[in-house]
């Protein structure tokens, strides 16, 4: 059976492929088995909505894409290039993590802010 360029089959097929894992390896990663992985890459059943942003996520790409969508995309095309992608996330968390502490910062001098005002408060009640 020839499936269609832009069917999700074949997709799902491209972007495995190209990620560099087996059918086993991305049927684990989606946590699917084999079998039915293998029935959507023939493209004898399709995917449901949760199991196809799980398989985008699994094979690193856009989920429009993945559905055939008309958007630009090359799936990465080795498991260098996925490495460089964890390493763009890793450093993401990074940039989140200074944010959060920033933040939590700012909270807790607002925090004792206003214990000081309530200290303050109770004295002129007294």
């Amino acid at each position: 059976m020839t499936r269609p360029t832009t069917s999700i089959a074949h997709r799902l097929v491209e972007a495995r492929e190209a990620a560099g894992l087996t059918q086993a390896e991305a049927a684990r990663l989606a946590a699917v088995s084999q079998k039915t992985l293998k029935a959507w890459e023939a493209g004898k059943s399709t995917p449901r909505p949760n199991k196809l942003q799980m398989l985008a996520g699994v094979l690193s790409v856009p989920l429009l894409w993945l559905l055939g969508g008309g958007e630009q995309y090359e799936p990465v095309d080795s498991r260098t290039s996925r490495l460089d992608i964890l390493e763009q996330k890793v450093s993401r968390l990074a940039d989140l993590q200074r944010e959060i502490s920033v933040i939590s910062g700012e909270i807790a001098a607002d925090l004792t802010a206003i214990r000081q005002l309530e200290a303050e408060l109770d004295q002129l009640a007294s």
